[in-house]
């Protein structure tokens, strides 16, 4: 679902959105992503959820989460998407351990 950086600024990327009944790509849904400790608590540095923008194409919603996010190496985090449209609820979490960028061998 995503990486996380210590340090770094994280675009959150989410394509492909779309109505499992019709297979329409949801152009206008809330898509929000929530990233907290294991604890259930929000990590520090930034306020949740995150409300993600539609993007170019119908069913893609892009943000970006800011370098000041609190995310500690080596530690696990919960990342959750809710996404909603209409009266239907779409939920999904993945736990991702943060680690540090490596630059590509040469």
């Amino acid at each position: 679902m995503i990486e996380l950086y210590p340090g770094n600024s994280h675009r959150i990327f989410v394509g492909g959105v779309t109505n499992e009944m019709t297979g329409a790509k949801l152009a206008a849904a809330t898509v929000e992503v929530t990233v907290k400790e294991t604890t259930g608590a929000g990590v520090a540095g930034i306020t949740w959820p995150v409300l993600l923008s539609p993007a170019a194409a119908a069913g893609d919603y892009v943000d970006t989460l800011p370098s000041t996010v609190e995310f500690i190496k080596n530690r696990a985090y919960d990342v959750e998407l809710r996404v909603v449209s209409g009266d239907s609820i779409a939920l999904a979490s993945s736990r991702v351990r943060a680690r540090s960028r490596k630059l590509p061998e040469a």
